[in-house]
């Protein structure tokens, strides 16, 4: 999976998925997905919640540096995901 950052550029992870647990209509409610970008020391990890939302991290040479959210339109099927560091990233000058 490619993921193309705003100021990292292109991160390529090799995902592991393992979902092992689904609610009445097939969601999975149960399980984790996690990807390594070797190359550049990251690495992501998603929980799926009983509620049926998604909860994860990211990971910079062992070490947290971020949190994420995912949301999916099932009708599409696309995910997005919503990542929250503590960096602060200036505007640009006008």
């Amino acid at each position: 999976m490619a993921w193309e950052h705003p100021t990292l550029g292109t991160l390529n992870f090799e995902v592991s998925i393992l979902l092992d647990q689904f609610d009445e209509q097939g969601r999975a409610v149960g399980g984790t997905v996690v990807g390594v970008d070797a190359e550049r020391g990251y690495e992501i990890r998603f929980l799926f919640l009983p509620d049926g939302s998604k909860e994860g991290e990211l990971l910079r040479d062992g070490e947290v540096v971020g949190s994420m959210t995912m949301a999916t339109d099932a009708e599409r099927f696309t995910n997005y995901v919503d990542l929250q560091t503590e960096e602060s990233i200036p505007l640009p000058e006008p």
